[in-house]
């Protein structure tokens, strides 16, 4: 298996058990990456957790939240799926400006 498409797949699960973990008690049967966060009910608390969670994970600094404020897309319209492009994406833009900032 492609190590992006594993890692791809590692983030969606990290994702989806941390929005089971958000919702504690709520009936969602399944939380993947066509579920849509509007689908889930999420207060604006648990989304800024959410977001925060995940720049922490992925040692993102603030790369994930600055890319959603900047879009114009409310991050309540966005999938799981979206989410986890978009972590991939900066996760390796990270990567790489950190290997060329190295000595």
């Amino acid at each position: 298996m492609d190590s992006t498409v594993s890692a791809r797949a590692d983030v969606v699960a990290y994702i989806a058990d941390l929005l089971a973990d958000v919702l504690g008690d709520t009936e969602i049967v399944d939380i993947n990456e066509y579920t849509r966060l509007d689908a889930l009910g999420l207060q604006s608390i648990s989304l800024v957790y959410l977001i925060a969670e995940i720049q922490d994970k992925y040692r993102l600094d603030d790369a994930l939240f600055d890319r959603l404020r900047s879009s114009r897309t409310r991050v309540t319209e966005l999938s799981v799926g979206n989410v986890v492009d978009l972590v991939c994406n900066l996760s390796e833009q990270h990567t790489t400006h950190t290997r060329r900032a190295r000595p």
